[in-house]
């Protein structure tokens, strides 16, 4: 449950980020984060069953900072990548689980990345 709460947090954020104009530009002045996998945090991985697809969730020093239920107020520079794969499925299309249970990633599908 907490996870669905964070999921729903980081796309309210993205939307309410992404829907405001730029003030003067309509250009990324900030840009998608290079090597975040080695700098950034990571913040959680999520299996969607309904859809058979994998959430991985990123966050740098400044997003790591807030505290459980103050997602709501990142601090300014605050980071956020969300990647989203393709579950890896077998024969039957049922997700391919590891040792822990959880799904195994097969293609990246898209990556996001929000300046809450």
């Amino acid at each position: 449950m907490e996870c669905l709460i964070r999921a729903s947090v980081l796309a309210t954020v993205c939307a309410v980020a992404y829907s405001q104009a730029l003030p003067g530009t309509s250009q990324d002045r900030v840009g998608y984060p290079e090597g975040y996998r080695d700098t950034f945090t990571l913040l959680y991985s999520f299996d969607r069953p309904d859809t058979k697809r994998i959430l991985v969730t990123y966050g740098n020093d400044r997003a790591v900072s807030v505290q459980r239920g103050e997602q709501g107020n990142y601090p300014y520079g605050s980071i956020i990548v969300q990647e989203t794969w393709t579950a890896q499925l077998d024969a039957q299309g049922n997700p391919v689980l590891d040792s822990s249970g959880r799904f195994q990633r097969d293609l990246a599908t898209g990556k996001h990345c929000c300046h809450p």
